[in-house]
């Protein structure tokens, strides 16, 4: 068997002189090890069962009851800080139907004021980086999502609830913790 060797860059101190062997088996190891740590929710293709989808990327965060009996989702929260949550929907057969990138401005823009419940909000977006109280009242408290805006800015979407659990107001604006000498 012929071994790929490599050898250390001349003029480096004695001890990072010397060979590295890895033999070729070795080398689609490593290559299918980074395809696979690559590999989003995202690639999850229809027709995937449940089990197939937990094998692969582990358990999912969380898991949720679609309405009307029509399946379940699973929540990956993945990315820096949180900036990005997959979800991959099942449906009544336990077979995935789509898989996307729940964190986007698009989708945020969906949002029903009013309307949504705190219930609603965690089915489509998954778990908020933070819950803290709201200056719009002593019961109201505010679901803050990080996430990338056109997908580069770092940005957080706040959803504020009623004491209820309704939502009531929605504001977009740029990350604090990125913001320069603050």
């Amino acid at each position: 068997m012929r071994m790929i060797t490599f050898h250390a860059t001349p003029g480096l101190p004695e001890s990072c002189t010397g060979q590295w062997l890895l033999p070729p088996v070795g080398w689609l190891a490593l290559l299918s090890l980074l395809l696979a740590a690559c590999s989003t929710p995202l690639s999850v293709s229809p027709g995937t069962s449940e089990t197939q989808v937990s094998a692969h990327f582990g358990r999912p965060d969380a898991e949720y009851r679609l309405t009307d009996g029509e399946g379940s989702r699973f929540e990956y929260d993945r990315g820096p800080i949180g900036r990005v949550t997959y979800m991959v929907d099942f449906g009544p057969d336990g077979r995935a139907v789509k898989a996307w990138q729940a964190l986007t401005a698009e989708h945020f823009a969906r949002i029903r004021i009013g309307v949504d419940t705190a219930d609603s909000i965690r089915r489509e977006f998954g778990r908020p980086d933070r819950i803290v109280p709201s200056q719009h009242g002593p019961d109201y408290a505010r679901w803050d999502y990080p996430f990338f805006e056109d997908g580069v800015w770092n940005s957080i979407m706040s959803i504020t609830f009623d004491g209820r659990g309704i939502a009531r107001y929605v504001e977009d604006g740029p990350d604090p913790r990125y913001l320069g000498g603050r």
